[in-house]
C-alpha cells in the first residue's frame, strides 16, 4: 500500500525530474537534482545556470515541473499547488521581462508537453532514481537520459491534451504580480492572448 508520504515523494520525483530533462534540452547546466527537503523546498535542481537573456528557458524549465505533475495526478491537490508556487512565480517574473511573454508562454507550454510526452520513459526513470537515492549528479542524470533516449517510448498515466489551464494560470499569476490595470499594455496582450486559448 502506497502512503501519502511516499506519494507525494513520487511526485516530486517526477516534477523535478522534468526540471532536469527540460533543463538539459535547453543547454542549462545544473550541479545535481534532489528531493532531499532543504530550505524548505522537497526539492531542486542544484546550481542551475540558465543562458542570460533567455527568458523562455527560464519559463520552460520553471514550468516542466507543474507540467509533469499535471500528467502524474489527474487531480491538483492543494498541496501541489502550495508546491509549484515558486514555479509560477519565476515563470510569471520571466513572462513579464519578455516583450511577446504571452505569445511566447503559449509556445514555452506546447513545446514543453511534447517533450515530456515523448521522453515520458526518461522522467519516469529519472524518478525512480531520485526515489531510490535522493539525489542524482548532473552527470549521472545526462547518462541516463542518454540511455533512455534509446528505449522504446513510453506515455505518461495520464494524458493532458489542452495545457491551456497551465497557460491560462502563470497569465493569471502574472496579472496578480503585477495588479495589472485594464488598460495596461501588458495586460491588454495577455487579454487578447487569451481570447485565442
Amino acid at each position: 500500500m502506497t502512503t501519502r508520504r511516499h506519494e507525494k515523494l513520487v511526485l516530486t520525483a517526477h516534477h523535478e525530474a522534468a526540471h532536469a530533462l527540460i533543463a538539459v534540452h535547453c543547454g542549462a547546466e545544473f550541479e545535481r537534482v534532489t528531493v532531499i527537503p532543504s530550505d524548505g523546498a522537497t526539492g531542486m535542481l542544484v546550481g542551475l545556470r540558465l543562458t542570460e537573456g533567455k527568458e523562455d528557458d527560464a519559463v520552460r524549465v520553471s514550468l516542466a515541473g507543474i507540467m509533469a505533475l499535471r500528467l502524474m495526478s489527474s487531480r491538483w491537490h492543494g498541496w501541489l499547488f502550495d508546491r509549484t508556487r515558486d514555479d509560477f512565480d519565476f515563470a510569471a517574473r520571466a513572462i513579464q521581462r519578455m516583450s511577446n511573454g504571452p505569445e511566447t508562454l503559449g509556445w514555452c507550454v506546447g513545446d514543453n508537453a511534447r517533450v515530456l510526452a515523448r521522453q515520458w520513459n526518461t522522467i519516469a526513470s529519472l524518478a525512480q532514481v531520485l526515489v531510490a537515492h535522493g539525489e542524482v549528479s548532473r552527470t549521472a542524470a545526462h547518462a541516463l537520459m542518454k540511455e533512455q533516449a534509446r528505449e522504446p517510448r513510453c506515455a505518461p498515466p495520464n494524458s493532458v491534451k489542452n495545457w491551456q489551464r497551465v497557460t491560462a494560470s502563470v497569465l493569471h499569476r502574472v496579472e496578480h504580480m503585477q495588479a495589472l490595470d485594464a488598460g495596461d499594455p501588458l495586460a491588454i496582450e495577455i487579454e487578447n492572448f487569451r481570447r485565442r486559448l
